[in-house]
């Protein structure tokens, strides 16, 4: 509550419990006030599986031909958790071209994404495959079942 008291701007904050309205006096009417509650216990809330389980999910994948781009996103959420970054550009699988020459669309066989995972020490090179539109609702669908933990029970 926001009130006037001897010409200065007093804020005091109560609880529900605690709030009693003020006197009808002109010296402490409020001049403002407002209702909010403190956020619950995020433990009802999803949690995202440990990065460990999204490794592990990215490396079974490598070998399923049909899950390529599930597998790209994923590995576009590994970035923006930060376990994986984005590789500086260089060779191509497939196109056989060194850093530095230059290459038109048919001297390479796929778009690359190389990315490094510095607690492996690894890089990776995967196909760059959006999925569409209703395959992007699928995998969506799919990776909040895989990665998210229920922590409401």
């Amino acid at each position: 509550m926001l009130s006037s008291s001897n010409g200065e701007v007093v804020r005091s904050d109560y609880s529900q419990d605690a709030w009693r309205p003020p006197a009808a006096d002109a010296d402490t009417a409020p001049v403002a006030w407002w209702r909010s509650r403190m956020p619950t216990d995020d433990a009802s809330k999803p949690k995202l599986a440990p990065n460990d389980v999204l490794l592990s999910l990215f490396d079974q994948w490598a070998d399923e031909p049909a899950r390529r781009d599930s597998r790209y996103v994923l590995a576009l959420l590994l970035i923006r958790r930060r376990v994986f970054r984005i590789a500086e550009a260089g060779m191509s699988l497939g196109d056989g071209s060194a850093e530095g020459e230059s290459t038109t669309a048919s001297d390479s066989l796929d778009d690359l994404l190389r990315v490094e995972c510095p607690s492996r020490d690894e890089t990776y090179e995967l196909q760059v495959t959006p999925p569409g539109p209703d395959r992007a609702a699928i995998i969506q669908a799919e990776l909040n079942e895989l990665l998210y933990a229920d922590t409401s029970q």
